[in-house]
This record gives structure tokens, sequence and C-alpha cells, in this order.
């Protein structure tokens, strides 16, 4: 790997059995049901280390651990946002997302509805395309009108790195990341020692993952990375909602301020 990681993490996700990510059919998982848990990232390997059997470790370039960034794009007032603070159960994201690894990038919308299910719709974007380029314009006019779409601007960008699992049957998905920072126009911030787990699975089922973080009293947290870092650098925003989240990542991570 040619990021340096703790060591105790990179030996962790050694044993697992290798599936590089070009294996894996484009569209699995793209509708599913998501969970997340918080933790310190000290708690990474033991969680790890309690799955190794159970789960693949998708690879990138023949890379364990992977660096993402997420572009975010909301409308002019912040409607994808206030709906979330809100706590709507139906709503929306859009983001570019990036794989420095492969040089890659999509256009992503991620949809959730009232029964808790999301729903990710993608395309292939060019990996130094315009914010808006004519191929991300004519994908979004799939799902959202013209008055949305010309009112769409760059938020706040997002970057983490990630290891990335699935189960051998390909029905659930498992997402560590960690060394999660944000920035928009000259700010930034850090969200610490703070990793977040996801469980993405096409059904409600046992998961050898969620009972792993139980076993490890990795309590489950509903958790927006887009919520938070919006929070986080805008700080007259309304934002009472996401407050209880940065109370949590503080409680995890002494270290941590807001």
């Amino acid at each position: 790997m040619n990021e340096q990681y703790p060591d105790c993490i990179v030996q962790a996700v050694s044993p697992f059995e290798k599936i590089e990510l070009e294996a894996l059919p484009a569209e699995i998982l793209m509708k599913r049901f998501d969970r997340k848990f918080l933790c310190h990232k000290d708690d990474i390997a033991a969680f790890l280390k309690l799955i190794t059997q159970d789960y693949q470790n998708i690879t990138a370039a023949g890379q364990s651990i992977s660096p993402y960034s997420s572009q975010y794009l909301d409308t002019a007032d912040l409607s994808f946002f206030k709906a979330h603070h809100a706590r709507r159960a139906t709503r929306s994201k859009i983001r570019i997302r990036k794989y420095s690894n492969t040089g890659t990038a999509f256009m992503e919308v991620k949809m959730k509805n009232n029964k808790g299910f999301t729903r990710k719709e993608r395309t292939r974007v060019g990996y130094n395309d315009s914010l808006l380029s004519s191929t991300s314009r004519t994908f979004l006019a799939n799902y959202f009108p013209e008055e949305v779409l010309k009112s769409l601007g760059a938020t706040v960008a997002i970057h983490y790195h990630r290891i990335a699992l699935i189960d051998t049957v390909l029905n659930e998905r498992v997402s560590i990341d960690f060394r999660i920072s944000t920035e928009q126009d000259g700010r930034s911030a850090h969200f610490g020692d703070v990793a977040i787990i996801e469980v993405k699975t096409d059904a409600i089922r046992r998961s050898p993952a969620v009972a792993a973080l139980r076993s490890l009293s990795i309590r489950e947290f509903s958790f927006s990375k887009y919520c938070l870092s919006m929070t986080l650098l805008h700080k007259n925003l309304k934002s009472n909602a996401f407050k209880p989240n940065l109370h949590y990542l503080q409680k995890i991570d002494h270290a941590f301020t807001f």
C-alpha cells in the first residue's frame, strides 16, 4: 500500500480473501438497507478479526484500503440538507464520487424512501469533468425537475479512506471509513479518530458484521457524513438535529471539537 496505515489495521485486513472491484457486477447492492455504526479507529482491527471468514476484501487496483473523495451538490436553498434536518423519511442526495486508485468518477444519486430502503443510481463521468457536465445533467434529469438542476451547486467535499468487504454470496457489503475530513471554500474540518462502519444488505437479514459489532459494544447510529460536514463548516446553519451526532463523536474521540 502506498499510504501509511496503522500496522494493526493492515495486519487485520491482510488475511481476508481478495476480490477485485472489477470482478463484481456493476450494479450490485445499489438497492439496499443501510445500517451505520460509529467507533474509534482503534476498534477497526478487532472488528475485522471477528469477521475474517465471513467476507472478502474488495480491492481496487490491488489495494486493500482505498482513498475516496465525494463532492456533494445541493440546491441554492440547501433543500437536500434541510430535508434531512427535518427528518423527512423520503430524501435524496447528489454527489460526484472519485476513486483515485483507479482514476474513475461517478455522478451518483441516493434516494431513501419512507421504509428505510436506499436506492443508488449512478453514471460514469470523466475524472476531471466540470461539476455539471452534459453527461451529468442528462443523468440527473431522470430524477429531478429542471428547476432543481438549475439551482444545483457545489457544497462540501469529503475525503476518507475505506476498507470495503462483501460476503461470499454477494448480498451484503460492509464499508469501514476512517481519516474522514471535509472542506469547502477554504474552510476545513476533520472527524478525528472516528470511524464509520456501514452494513448494506438487500433485505433485513442476520449479519455476521452486525453480530461482531454488537459483541464489541459498538452502537448503531443514524449518521450522515454530508450533514455533519455541513454542520461543522457552516456554524450559522440551523442544525440542532445533528448536535447529538457531534456530541457522540466527541464521546468516541475526546480530542474531537466542534
